[in-house]
């Protein structure tokens, strides 16, 4: 019947090792479901990762910043955007000097830190005492954590703030005395 439907088909080997057409949209169809499920896993161990570098960044920080009171008897003072780079810093080496005194250095420069993002290191009065913390802006790079936020997070260490778990805070001290 066939050869009555295609008379110039030549007849194939019994030993042909090519692939039909069903059989590669099959194993197109299975990679690609394989792919769909995988990516989000990967994307989101490689979202850790980064999380993971910055935290270690900022138990660098946290070290410069014990020592900086010992030091000198309290916390550098509050700062804009990008955490204080002062001469030894050992977190980033990139830098010398504080930010404010390199006008050639972007704040949004370093390339060292996850997500291309940034850290902002806090020094506030807060009632009769000082808060001293260190936020990461995380994935989106957007400020959530603020000095209202004060009152969720009471205790030190790392605490991620906002409802997707953006922002990484390093709260590095609170004390009962006013900032110095």
């Amino acid at each position: 019947m066939l050869r009555l439907l295609f008379p110039h088909r030549k007849k194939v080997s019994q030993n042909s090792q090519g692939l039909t057409v069903i059989e590669l949209m099959i194993v197109i169809i299975i990679t690609g479901i394989l792919a769909a499920i995988a990516l989000p896993t990967f994307l989101n161990q490689v979202d850790k990762s980064r999380y993971a570098k910055a935290r270690l960044q900022m138990r660098c920080m946290l070290q410069e910043l014990k020592v900086y009171r010992l030091n000198n008897g309290g916390y550098p003072p509050d700062q804009n955007r990008n955490v204080p780079y002062y001469p030894g810093s050992e977190c980033f080496k990139v830098h010398t000097g504080y930010v404010r005194d390199r006008p050639d250095i972007n704040q949004n420069n370093n390339t060292d830190i996850p997500f291309n993002s940034v850290y902002d290191y806090e020094r506030w009065n807060y009632g009769s005492g000082c808060y001293v913390a260190v936020t990461f802006f995380g994935r989106n790079g957007l400020r959530r954590f603020t000095q209202n936020a004060i009152n969720e997070i009471s205790t030190t260490g790392f605490h991620f703030y906002d409802e997707t778990d953006d922002d990484l805070v390093l709260v590095v001290d609170i004390t009962d005395t006013p900032c110095n």
